[in-house]
């Protein structure tokens, strides 16, 4: 790897350090590709790990890559680095990546510390890596200057506001900016098998029996997510109570939801529906999930390497995670919080 440090961030002083890592960088395989398919603008914010989900990146997409850290009592400054990984005979693939640190807040008003590097005519990408509140770190500024705003709402300190204000800024951004959670992506193999559960005639026909429907491990937004996703599917409303959030379908009956032990839903989930009467059980773990005693199918729960590449490989919005976010900002009542969501 070749690095070099500029004393500012000029974009010219910039520029030019990138094409002299490219020439350091050079092997028989070629200098490597030049033309980069997207930026990637990293957001470090505490509890964050993005360098391990970067590393996917490596030798599959070349890209631009801006990191973005804050300290007032250092000086602004951008340090340039290059990392090339051998494709075709003559071509390499390499990532343009540039640390900066900025005297103000990159997303506020310094957002115009790292505009200027942004490379011209492709798509931008910005993630916000680590912990984050909905009030300090989604400001609209920021998000003019992307095509695509991914999170984790996992690591959201208020995740119901959060989701709430992911909704707000695509309408404040007139629906232009895209949106993606992975929180989100990680319960498709949940939501997969949730589905698939309710295929078998006599099982489709249990969902207007349905009383409870219970998720024991995830995150707090991973079940939310994935009450919001049922109730989006099925048509339900959702309901302030005493003890606890709860849906109301079309012919007036209350679906209690229950959230218990929040984990991340890599380390293990049990889903159950409660049919009056009878139960369907849906469990997961690392390889996948499945109704209990079945077989686990194809999906798997990626980790963040992954789920990054998939983002950054489409500029469309997920349908199904709009519909979500928008019940979540129209809800009055947080689900999966209060007397719904224990902790052992």
């Amino acid at each position: 790897m070749a690095a070099s440090v500029t004393p500012s961030p000029d974009p010219r002083r910039v520029e030019a350090e990138i094409a002299r890592v490219r020439e350091r960088e050079s092997t028989s395989f070629g200098g490597g590709v030049k033309a980069n398919l997207f930026n990637l603008v990293v957001v470090n914010l505490p509890g964050g790990q993005s360098d391990e989900a970067l590393d996917v990146l490596l030798g599959r997409r070349p890209a631009r890559i801006i990191r973005l850290a804050s300290d007032p009592a250092d000086p602004a400054g951008a340090s340039v680095s290059g990392r090339c990984f051998p494709g075709t005979l003559d071509r390499g693939v390499c990532l343009e990546e540039i640390d900066l640190v900025a005297a103000g807040d990159p997303l506020g008003g310094g957002a115009g510390v790292w505009t200027p590097l942004l490379a011209r005519d492709i798509p931008t990408f910005l993630w916000i890596a680590g912990s984050w509140t909905p009030e300090g770190n989604l400001p609209l500024e920021a998000a003019t200057h992307a095509d695509k705003l991914i999170v984790d709402s996992s690591q959201a300190g208020d995740p119901s506001g959060g989701l709430a204000a992911l909704h707000r800024l695509r309408e404040a951004t007139r629906d232009r900016l895209v949106v993606a959670d992975f929180a989100w992506s990680r319960t498709l193999p949940l939501r997969v098998q949730a589905a698939r559960a309710f295929d078998p005639p006599d099982a489709r026909d249990a969902l207007d029996r349905l009383a409870a429907v219970r998720l024991e491990g995830a995150t707090r937004s991973e079940a939310q997510l994935f009450f919001l996703w049922l109730a989006c599917r099925l048509g339900w409303r959702l309901l302030a109570g005493r003890d606890g959030p709860s849906f109301g379908d079309a012919a007036g009956r209350t679906v209690s939801l229950i959230h218990e032990n929040p984990a991340p839903l890599a380390r293990g989930a049990r889903l159950s529906f409660d049919v009056r009467g009878m139960a369907i059980d849906v469990a997961c773990s690392a390889n996948g999930c499945a109704s209990v005693g079945e077989d686990r199918g194809p999906w798997r729960i990626a980790p963040d390497g992954e789920l990054l590449l998939a983002e950054v490989d489409t500029l469309k919005q997920d349908a199904l995670l709009d519909d979500a976010l928008g019940l979540a900002d129209r809800s009055s009542a947080s689900i999966g919080s209060g007397a719904g969501d224990r902790e052992p």
